[in-house]
């Protein structure tokens, strides 16, 4: 498991079905991206499960708005989030890529280098990453551009229609 921000981690499945470990870090909040069991009914722990593949014809993008809502609802809480998928390489780290780039306002290259230098088997593959760069919000978060951040999470990034928020 590696710590991306103070309440932001990723890792893999198995860690993340580690009880001894979360409890110790504190986690109150999970995101699984794949088609994983919740150990974590009876712990009090806000469980949220994206069915995930890793492959180049997954539409990852379509989770980063619900996946940062829910970050920052834990965020707001002071709550930490944990972020899996069965090796912590290539769907977690999207998702935490598509979190840093938003929260933080940071290109996708910048965001990208970050998390690896936190968390050195950060490997999206060629398909999340080209779903990334379309994602990036450098261009969008410009200090002369009038649009609000929640304006822009209600946009797709792929069809540019209006979405509705989660």
């Amino acid at each position: 498991m590696s710590e991306i921000l103070d309440f932001l981690y990723v890792s893999s499945y198995k860690m993340a079905r580690n009880h001894k470990f979360i409890k110790e870090k504190n986690i109150k909040y999970i995101i699984s991206c794949g088609k994983f069991d919740d150990p974590w009914k009876k712990e009090g722990v806000k469980y949220k499960k994206i069915n995930l593949l890793d492959n180049l014809s997954e539409n990852i993008s379509s989770h980063f708005i619900y996946c940062y809502e829910f970050i920052e609802k834990a965020r707001r809480q002071k709550a930490r989030v944990l972020v899996h998928c069965l090796k912590g390489m290539s769907r977690s780290t999207t998702i935490v890529i598509s979190y840093v780039m938003a929260h933080l306002k940071m290109p996708y290259e910048d965001a990208l280098k970050y998390v690896q230098s936190k968390h050195k088997m950060t490997c999206p593959n060629e398909n999340f990453r080209k779903q990334l760069k379309a994602y990036d919000w450098s261009e969008y978060l410009q200090d002369d551009q009038e649009e609000t951040k929640e304006e822009i999470y209600q946009e797709d990034v792929f069809t540019k229609k209006k979405i509705l928020k989660l």
